[in-house]
């Protein structure tokens, strides 16, 4: 899967989960601190984003900030190293 089709489904999942428009979640949008992610849906996404990657994410490897915006959760949980 793509970094544009993972991104694409995330907003998606905002939009279904979060009532987000996706059209107004850019990458850098801060999700949490504009209040369209509430801190109840981090663990919903957490899920989505196991199913996703087709692997599970240790929670002890949760850093702050990795769910700020789209672009944060993609670095953390699907780039490089943090993918594999």
């Amino acid at each position: 899967m793509t970094r544009a089709e993972i991104l694409d489904r995330l907003r998606l999942w905002l939009e279904q989960h979060a009532g987000a428009s996706a059209a107004d979640v850019g990458e850098d949008t801060p999700i949490v601190e504009q209040r369209i992610l509430s801190s109840l849906q981090v663990a919903g996404l957490l899920v989505y984003i196991e199913q996703l990657r087709g692997a599970p994410i240790e929670l002890e490897s949760l850093q702050p900030g990795a769910f700020r915006s789209l672009a944060a959760i993609y670095h953390h949980f699907f780039g490089g190293a943090a993918h594999a």
